[in-house]
């Protein structure tokens, strides 16, 4: 994967870039050029809220 940075991506009209460093959490993923957030952490979040999201319409299905 090609380095480039965030500045760059968004003069060049990307939605994506790669710093070649690890997040937070320790992934080497791609980042939102909107907001920096990790490509990996952002679908780990995404599937963690449609989980409890699931749960919650599940339980409220089970309690009428």
């Amino acid at each position: 994967m090609k380095i480039i940075t965030r500045a760059e991506a968004a003069k060049s009209g990307l939605n994506k870039y790669y710093t070649g460093k690890s997040c937070r959490n320790g992934h080497e993923a791609e980042r939102y050029v909107l907001n920096g957030t990790c490509v990996q952490c952002a679908m780990e979040s995404a599937n963690r809220h449609r989980n409890e999201f699931s749960e919650l319409l599940r339980a409220a299905q089970g309690a009428v």
